[in-house]
């Protein structure tokens, strides 16, 4: 899948997003706060691993979010009613 980055809430000029490598493994771009680990898809959805450090206080995740958009330069997930758009770098 490659390197999807989308614009950082109120500081659209910077970027993070999430890399996602063939063999499973993810890794966090630009973010020190969410570290992934691994990633699946059924095709539906996309299912991020990893841990989310805040404040001292580190704890492992997994979320599961419904797959709106995938194309060659689009990546668009849906988790509860939030939509995250990214756009392929790679």
């Amino acid at each position: 899948m490659g390197e999807c980055l989308k614009p950082i809430g109120g500081q659209e000029d910077k970027t993070d997003g999430i890399k996602l490598n063939a063999d499973g493994s993810a890794e966090s771009v630009n973010s020190a706060t969410l570290l992934y680990k691994s990633w699946e898809t059924d095709g539906k959805s996309l299912t991020l691993a990893g841990t989310s450090i805040g404040n001292g206080v580190s704890s492992v995740f997994t979320a599961a979010y419904q797959i709106e958009e995938l194309s060659e330069n689009k990546l668009a997930l849906k988790i509860d009613q939030n939509i995250l758009t990214y756009t392929k770098a790679n």
